[in-house]
């Protein structure tokens, strides 16, 4: 098992015994929640970005090597 220890903000994953508490899962599922809608948002920019640049003949697709 991996303990993680946030000193500033005084949250421990996984006690000594190895149980983790209530409060870290929370606190953690959060943040990978947050973290997952961040990186969406960069793929559908991203994708949106592609579109646009091909629509207008700006963007090309890598080479593919034979």
């Amino acid at each position: 098992m991996i303990s993680d220890y946030f000193i500033n903000q005084c949250l421990v994953t996984i006690n000594e015994d190895g149980k983790g508490s209530p409060i870290s899962k929370l606190i953690l599922s959060i943040l990978t929640t947050i973290s997952e809608m961040g990186r969406n948002q960069i793929r559908e920019r991203q994708l949106e970005g592609v579109k646009l640049g091909k629509e207008g003949c700006i963007y090309k697709s890598r080479l593919q090597e034979s």
